[in-house]
């Protein structure tokens, strides 16, 4: 079974113009797009989730690499858009400070690395022994990682302390406004 944790930023609210601000995030987000998907329907919601019957909602489409421009075309009203972004220089920042500020044996072998958008409506949940709901969220920035910390409590307590993730925070809240956090594991 794969094991894998997220740092989420996130938004819980829509802005007047989700496709400029859309933009104007994955403009400062990185290099280039490495993959889109979107759901087929307007909403996957919690209900799937819990359900685990996530089949009947397959994604409308999955694409590789291309160009923030024709990733921002992609965006639909009320559907869900996953992107990964090529993070560059900030992601290697806050892996790297991730490994070296928070103590192996808090941390184990997680550390995030990847760098990943939900826009539009989407629910965030926790899936470890059971589901925890966190939020109904319009924008999350989730900095993605495999593995999983042998210490949930004092990773999430290390983690928003470190630097290099406020530094992370704050450069989206420039594009987005006040971010919640929560830090989450799939087990």
């Amino acid at each position: 079974m794969g094991q894998c944790g997220k740092i989420i930023f996130y938004t819980t609210s829509a802005p007047t113009d989700p496709r400029a601000q859309f933009a104007d995030l994955l403009s400062i987000s990185g290099e280039r797009v490495l993959s889109v998907s979107r759901t087929r329907r307007p909403e996957r919601g919690w209900r799937v989730a819990r359900s685990f019957s996530g089949r009947e909602q397959a994604d409308d489409f999955y694409r590789d690499k291309m160009s923030i421009t024709d990733a921002v075309a992609l965006f639909r009203p009320n559907r869900h858009l996953l992107v990964e972004v090529d993070g560059g220089p900030m992601m290697d920042r806050v892996h790297t400070a991730c490994l070296e500020q928070i103590p192996e044996e808090v941390r184990d072998d997680f550390s995030p690395w990847n760098l990943y958008i939900g826009y539009g409506p989407h629910d965030l949940f926790e899936s470890a022994v059971s589901l925890t709901y966190i939020a109904r969220a319009y924008c999350s920035v989730r900095l993605f990682g495999w593995g999983c910390p042998s210490n949930w409590p004092k990773y999430r307590e290390m983690v928003f302390q470190v630097p290099e993730i406020i530094e992370a925070k704050q450069h989206f809240e420039t594009v987005l406004g006040p971010l919640e956090t929560c830090a989450i594991w799939s087990v």
